[in-house]
């Protein structure tokens, strides 16, 4: 309460009078002026970025971004190379740490001077610091044109830099070095910015990373979508060879180039995956058909169709043939199109979205459920104790349900709905108009926890009519495509155990 009367005391009278308490032996004092600087929002507060003691020099970055204190940004991002390992002033990176690097990047960002893109990307080039900290330096300089009326670091509205400087000619120069230390996802992620801003790299340095295996698969998939887009002469043997290798997520980028520069060879081939490669290959070998022109791939998806209509289709594989099959032109294909969407008109919810039961990607269902603005499940669900309790918590729903109900549970949300979380309206024979949440709906009666947050029971005789409880949870299938439906169930499918319950990471078996 000192500090708090010291601050409110020095913002009610004049600066002149108390600019000395910046320079206090006190770091009390130059803390509570530091607070008042912020409470009226003064540039003068960049002073304390260079402050002795590290605790309030971090105060002073958090007030210039997170406010942000448009004047003072400037400075803020003048200290980047102070971050840097080596320097003087430079503490080992620490989470903490990490949070006043991301604030001198976001700084850098928003000053869009040319000067500030060469400082982020000399950043991005010193081996020393974290990798994610380089990826965020560079994602900056990724995106240095694009309109984000949010602030990354603080989730919040900002108003971005107006006639931001061209950096092409920058990125051409300064690239090159990180180059020379990154690897893994910062390759992919540097190969990929040098492509944006016209640096050509090196076949060579792209021929690199494609033959060595002891790269990821995304790099080695990143220098061949490069070899690509150059028309390299060699992109149709690297696509072959890399179709021999046992990473999925090596072959389908292999795949995806063979059709493009092959169209033959490479539908011949994607027919052949469809047929026997793994769930994930097999689906984008059906994608990759619907979007050719040719007539084996017409024939071959006409086919396709018909084990849809009959039923025989592979269940993870069913909704890629119908969106492969949508995607043509053929007035054949169309036709078995209509033919199976007119099968599903009168039907339930969970018919019409019964190609996607099977075959979703867990990890893309997490993201959805995460992430997702659209639907925004976690702001109303919980796992493992993220989330929100508006909604039942699905910690361990995949163990309880199969994937029906789940998929009933997402498409027609008012069809089950669990006690606790449905509004249910009931006229009563005495002429009276109830309403609560749900709780048991029973031979004896239903109980319903009223608006007071009493639990109530009414018997059966007493009820003349109630209507079907109403969830708060909208359809999904109208917020999302059909794919992320699937991917969705995939996801809740695979909730099972507790976080208590999962093994340890690291923890290995003999």
């Amino acid at each position: 309460w000192l500090r708090h009367g010291l601050v409110m005391g020095l913002a009610g009278i004049e600066k002149s009078n108390w600019l000395a308490a910046m320079k206090a032996p006190s770091a009390s004092v130059r803390l509570g002026t530091l607070l008042a600087l912020r409470k009226s929002r003064d540039p003068l507060i960049a002073k304390f970025l260079g402050d002795p003691d590290q605790r309030i020099a971090y105060e002073a970055i958090r007030a210039i971004n997170d406010l942000p204190i448009a004047e003072a940004q400037s400075d803020l991002a003048g200290l980047l190379e102070d971050y840097l390992p080596g320097s003087s002033k430079a503490m080992p990176v620490t989470d903490v740490d990490a949070f006043m690097h991301h604030r001198i990047i976001n700084a850098n960002y928003y000053q869009a001077k040319a000067s500030n893109a060469r400082n982020l990307l000399r950043y991005a080039a010193n081996s020393e610091l974290p990798d994610r900290l380089r990826r965020e330096a560079l994602s900056a300089i990724e995106g240095w044109s694009d309109e984000n009326p949010i602030d990354t670091t603080t989730g919040l509205p900002r108003d971005a830099a107006t006639g931001r400087d061209s950096i092409n000619k920058i990125v051409q120069l300064e690239i090159k070095t990180i180059f020379e230390s990154a690897e893994s996802d910062l390759l992919v992620q540097t190969t990929r910015v040098a492509q944006q801003y016209g640096y050509v790299v090196a076949r060579e340095v792209l021929m690199a990373q494609l033959e060595n295996k002891e790269y990821s698969p995304e790099v080695r998939a990143a220098a061949l979508t490069s070899l690509l887009k150059r028309s390299d002469e060699g992109v149709e043997g690297f696509a072959l060879a890399l179709l021999e290798e046992k990473k999925p997520k090596l072959r389908m980028p292999a795949l995806g180039a063979l059709v493009e520069v092959n169209q033959p060879i490479g539908v011949k081939r994607a027919i052949e995956i469809s047929r026997s490669g793994s769930i994930g290959e097999r689906q984008n070998a059906y994608a990759l058909l619907g979007m050719q022109d040719d007539e084996t791939s017409a024939k071959y998806l006409a086919q396709e169709m018909q084990s849809v209509l009959s039923g025989s289709a592979p269940a993870q594989t069913t909704l890629d043939i119908l969106e492969a099959s949508r995607s043509r032109g053929e007035a054949s294909i169309q036709k078995l199109v209509t033919f199976y969407d007119q099968s599903k008109t009168t039907a339930n919810a969970v018919a019409q979205f019964e190609a996607s039961l099977e075959g979703g990607d867990m990890e893309r269902g997490k993201d959805i459920f995460m992430n997702n603005g659209v639907v925004q499940c976690v702001r109303c669900h919980k796992v493992d104790g993220y989330g929100a309790d508006v909604g039942p918590d699905l910690t361990t729903i995949g163990k309880i349900h199969d994937r029906k109900y789940l998929l009933e549970a997402l498409v027609d949300p008012g069809a089950t709905v669990a006690p606790g979380f449905g509004m249910m309206v009931m006229s009563l024979k005495k002429g009276e108009t109830v309403s609560g949440m749900l709780m048991t709906d029973e031979a004896v009666g239903v109980s319903l926890k009223m608006p007071d947050g009493e639990i109530q029971l009414f018997p059966a005789a007493d009820i003349a009519s109630k209507q079907p409880p109403i969830s708060g949870m909208p359809p999904m299938g109208l917020l999302l495509k059909p794919s992320e439906v699937r991917d969705l169930v995939s996801y809740l499918s695979s909730l099972q155990l507790t976080e208590e319950e999962r093994e340890p990471e690291g923890t290995e078996h003999e």
